[in-house]
């Protein structure tokens, strides 16, 4: 793994989770090394969440931050919104409703259609 793949500032713990390990790497003048990173923590984003949520039936699609929409159907009255990828990493591996709120007020997620429909989403992961 690149030193660009690993993330700008921040452990690949960060990016989403999903990996292992604390390296850190600085920031290059060129920003390239931090383009890169966000590009590999929204394609691991996209990746766990459509496996993990392939087996869902509800009537919740789930949009990342960049606009698109990795889960559920494409024209759902309800939309879970992911604006940041750090809410996405405690909702799997904190399991705190909390965490989830505060998130929320933060605007670091938000939603279209019934709150309803996403407390459905949110037990099924």
């Amino acid at each position: 793994m690149s030193s660009a793949e690993r993330g700008v500032g921040r452990s690949v713990e960060d990016s989403v989770g999903a990996s292992t390990g604390a390296s850190t790497v600085t920031v290059t003048s060129s920003g390239s090394a931090s383009n890169s990173a966000d590009k590999r923590q929204l394609e691991l984003s996209r990746r766990l969440l459509q496996l993990l949520l392939q087996d869902f039936t509800g009537a919740v699609s789930v949009r990342l931050w960049n606009g698109e929409t990795v889960a559920g159907p494409a024209q759902a009255s309800t939309v879970f919104e992911l604006r940041k990828a750090a809410p996405l990493r405690d909702m799997l591996f904190g399991k705190n409703l909390n965490r989830l709120a505060e998130a929320y007020l933060a605007g670091d997620v938000g939603y279209q259609g019934s709150l309803e429909r996403i407390f459905d989403l949110i037990d099924f992961l």
